[in-house]
């Protein structure tokens, strides 16, 4: 099982950087037509399905019980900068974690055309915490890019403010 956690996790690396066309993604990627950014960790596609990035957790913005929090703003922009002409993105579930949030979002890996892995890119513009608190085969890499973004010190992990 160890291995192929580690497998599917280079297949995924090596492809969000190869990967330059539609057609050259894997199977597993479901295309839906992107129609706006909610907030820096949820976006709307299709007929108004809401998708929540796996791994990624950003500042609330939208809660229904809390204040908009630190760099909420920000890393919505982040969001909407990394998708701003995208028509379409490619959503691929993880194996190993849930399909659904408690919300009823679904759960997915978010890639562009181009092959850009926006949940990593988030964590490692700063713009995303690392969300390690349910099962995905990708822990150990987010995890890596949030540390790095932290000792960085950039985004939401910038002291200077």
């Amino acid at each position: 099982m160890k291995y192929g956690i580690i497998f599917f996790g280079l297949l995924l690396s090596a492809c969000a950087t190869a990967w330059s066309a539609q057609e050259a993604f894997p199977t597993e990627c479901r295309w839906e037509t992107l129609v706006r950014v909610v907030d820096g960790d949820t976006i709307i596609v299709g007929e108004k399905e809401s998708i929540r990035f796996i791994g990624i957790d950003t500042p609330e913005m939208k809660h229904p019980e809390k204040p908009v929090q630190h760099y909420a703003l920000e890393s919505s922009r982040e969001l909407k900068r990394l998708l701003d002409g995208q028509a379409r993105v490619c959503l691929i579930s993880d194996p190993e974690g849930d399909k659904k949030d408690i919300y009823k979002r679904t759960l997915a890996y978010v890639f562009r055309a181009d092959g850009l892995d926006t949940n990593a890119e988030m964590i490692k513009r700063g713009a995303a915490r690392t969300y390690l608190y349910f099962p995905f085969s990708r822990k150990e890499e987010f995890r890596i890019y949030g540390e790095q973004a932290r000792s960085e010190q950039i985004g939401l992990w910038d002291r200077s403010e």
